[in-house]
């Protein structure tokens, strides 16, 4: 599971700037989580990176996809969907109506709370459609901690304020009552869910 072991690396590595709430970096490598060591390129890899505990907010192709990477790869991974029959769905099949060659693992789990896939976690991978990032941020700003690490795999930005999909999630958390210093990246690439899904990613 190669392809696994560099992506959960590279969501903690410095490979990805923090972005603040205006869309500034703070530089690679900035906010490191403790015994964290940075990777330097995209084909590296540290066989020594702990296990985390990740939710992924959102079960289309992309998040699903990406779940089952991660969770391969030996980590612990929830998947929340704000459609309930999804959820159903996912848990009982372990198939993915639009990855039809993925198997989902047994040990992924799924749950309808919002509030249950942002507790405890690591890491919290939002890989909800971009129309309902802001939405779906706003439903997960209270449970939410101080300090959390964010991924976000959408992509587009905001029609109205021409935000990119981080500075969407950016703007909610720092609502009043929102968590403080959060970290907050993007992965992006080239490589699509099915070819992630079917393990064909180089």
């Amino acid at each position: 599971m190669q392809c696994g072991k560099r992506l959960t690396a590279h969501l903690l590595s410095c490979t990805m700037d923090v972005t603040t709430r205006t869309g500034q970096s703070t530089g690679m490598g900035a906010n490191l989580p403790p015994g964290t060591a940075a990777l330097c390129g995209a084909d590296t890899e540290d066989t020594n990176v702990t296990k985390k505990k990740i939710g992924v907010l959102g079960a289309g192709t992309w998040g699903m996809a990406l779940a089952r990477m991660l969770c391969v790869s030996g980590n612990e991974v929830q998947v929340w969907s704000a459609l309930p029959a999804e959820v159903d769905s996912l848990s009982a099949a372990r198939v993915h109506p639009n990855l039809p060659g993925m198997k989902i693992p047994a040990e992924l789990q799924f749950t309808k709370s919002i509030e249950e896939v942002c507790t405890g976690k690591d890491v919290l991978l939002f890989a909800v459609p971009s129309v309902f990032v802001r939405s779906t941020t706003a439903k997960a700003r209270p449970y939410i901690p101080d300090g959390q690490i964010l991924v976000d795999v959408a992509k587009g930005m905001e029609p109205d304020t021409l935000y990119t999909m981080t500075e969407v999630i950016a703007d909610e958390l720092n609502r009043d009552g929102g968590p403080k210093n959060c970290r907050l990246v993007a992965l992006s690439g080239p490589t699509h869910a099915e070819e992630v899904a079917l393990e064909l990613c180089g």
